[in-house]
């Protein structure tokens, strides 16, 4: 109850952002419906996992969560570069709802042998997935944070026009939704973010350990 206030709270006091979650795991009918009577407007799951390739059930969610009303649902690319671009994007765009119309946003993070391309060629892999996948119809963008960045490209600023074009989904666990943190946190080429995860390891609708998502 205290965090069901407290969402509340932060949604009044913020009344011109939106508000998303990141279940761990994919939600239930039961959750997703406590989700929308919460005015959760963004949900963003994994469609792509690094190890195993397209989740299966991310569809099934995808349904229940637009039956509920909550058509803003977004897949979660978990990169990995020793998968070959096009078989990751065509088995996805193949994969999807013809109705679905959300993001997918690339998650660039340092998990241990998910990156055996020498630095110099990381770059390079993410920009063929961004623009291979946008030949598949895809909405594509960037999900990571400066020290994950750093540590994957050996470079903070590491970037290019490719993905300096494509909308960035940041988090820093401040427990603030709002962007301000952003000036200090900057990483790649972008100027501004798109969206920002703000609290991690929350319960919220009977769903443990999920994060909180800043939409302005």
């Amino acid at each position: 109850m205290f965090k069901t206030c407290l969402l509340f709270l932060l949604i009044s006091i913020y009344a011109s952002a939106k508000y998303g979650v990141i279940p761990l795991s994919l939600p239930s009918k039961t959750v997703l419906s406590c989700y929308s009577a919460n005015s959760i407007s963004l949900i963003a799951s994994d469609v792509w996992d690094s190890r195993y390739g397209f989740n299966p059930n991310f569809t099934e969610s995808y349904n229940n969560a637009k039956a509920l009303g909550i058509s803003n649902y977004h897949g979660i690319l978990n990169l990995n570069d020793s998968w070959d671009a096009t078989n990751v994007c065509y088995t996805i765009a193949k994969g999807l709802p013809t109705t679905f119309g959300g993001y997918v946003w690339l998650n660039v993070a340092p998990n241990a042998g998910y990156w055996r391309r020498p630095l110099a060629q990381r770059i390079s892999y993410v920009e063929s997935v961004a623009q291979t996948c946008k030949q598949y119809g895809l909405k594509i963008g960037i999900h990571s944070n400066m020290l994950i960045w750093q540590m994957v490209f050996g470079n903070r600023f590491a970037s290019s026009s490719v993905l300096n074009s494509l909308p960035l989904w940041y988090w820093v666990f401040s427990d603030q939704p709002n962007f301000n943190d952003f000036s200090a946190q900057r990483f790649g080429g972008w100027g501004s973010p798109s969206i920002k995860t703000y609290i991690m390891g929350k319960s919220f609708c009977n769903a443990t350990s999920i994060a909180l998502m800043y939409i302005p």
